[in-house]
């Protein structure tokens, strides 16, 4: 005799089935929206998106994989990059600390770090912080000693700004911020034809460079003409607002400067930390 199915065991089964279809639908919705992705999977989707540029859904995804694995070094790392790019140095110094803590290396950290002091306007450590280490390469110790030099020029120091800018010329030649940088130490320190002549020099080279072309006409406007120079020695309070011109300009430009060369650490040659 065949088995007799009731029609409340037919409903029954009909929803049972209805229950794990909606389970299955719900947990493929969730993986699609990425809701039930994993911290490191996070992590590597935020890192493909810094590659492309896209900082702001970067950090989203970093933030959220910090919040179940709040111990994860690259995550840290990669959101205080992620913060520098946002324009958030206060946080981005922060999270490099914080990534640092949990075991990245100063050969990692040190470059970014100091462009987020400099973010900050933290010259004190940005200049006495060991950022120099063995094993950065040039671009990043380059970057550093351009940091430096800025906030040399930035804190009325012109002579060490321009023997530090030279150095980070040394290792990276073809950077145009270290160069422009170059070119207000020497307007700052009164060397004003050697100025010009640098200045013009790299109107001529690289005119059509918007990075020259959008600073370069500020710059003429602070390099006086010879005669006035000699006729019109700057007094102090004009010498404070040249500082605070040039700073301002410095942040301007570290806007454009090379994002991805940072990183170092140690003591710099010559005349104490340069």
């Amino acid at each position: 005799m065949g088995r007799v199915v009731s029609s409340q065991s037919i409903v029954a089964g009909s929803d049972a089935g209805g229950r794990w279809l909606a389970v299955i639908a719900t947990a493929l919705l969730l993986v699609g929206c990425g809701l039930a992705m994993s911290a490191d999977d996070r992590v590597d989707r935020a890192a493909a998106a810094m590659a492309e540029g896209d900082y702001r859904s970067a950090s989203l995804d970093l933030k959220k994989a910090l919040q179940s694995a709040p111990d994860n070094a690259r995550a840290r790392f990669l959101l205080g990059e992620a913060f520098l790019n946002l324009g958030d140095p206060e946080s981005a110094e922060s999270e490099l600390l914080r990534a640092q803590s949990l075991g990245v290396p100063p050969v990692e950290i040190n470059s970014k770090l100091a462009d987020a002091y400099f973010g900050q306007r933290k010259y004190e450590e940005l200049l006495s912080e060991p950022l120099l280490v063995d094993g950065l390469s040039d671009l990043d110790r380059a970057n550093i000693r351009f940091l430096r030099g800025s906030a040399h020029l930035a804190t009325g120091s012109p002579e060490v700004a321009k023997r530090v800018f030279e150095t980070s010329l040394t290792l990276d030649p073809d950077r145009l911020a270290t160069k422009l940088g170059l070119v207000e130490s020497y307007a700052s320190g009164g060397e004003f034809d050697e100025a010009r002549t640098r200045l013009n020099a790299l109107i001529e080279e690289h005119g059509n460079d918007a990075i020259v072309f959008n600073t370069s006409g500020e710059l003429y406007m602070g390099i006086p003409e010879p005669d006035a120079a000699a006729a019109e020695p700057a007094d102090e309070d004009r010498r404070r607002d040249r500082r605070q011109h040039i700073e301002e300009e410095l942040r301007h430009k570290k806007g454009w400067c090379v994002a991805g060369q940072q990183k170092d650490g140690g003591a710099l040659p010559v005349a104490g930390n340069q």
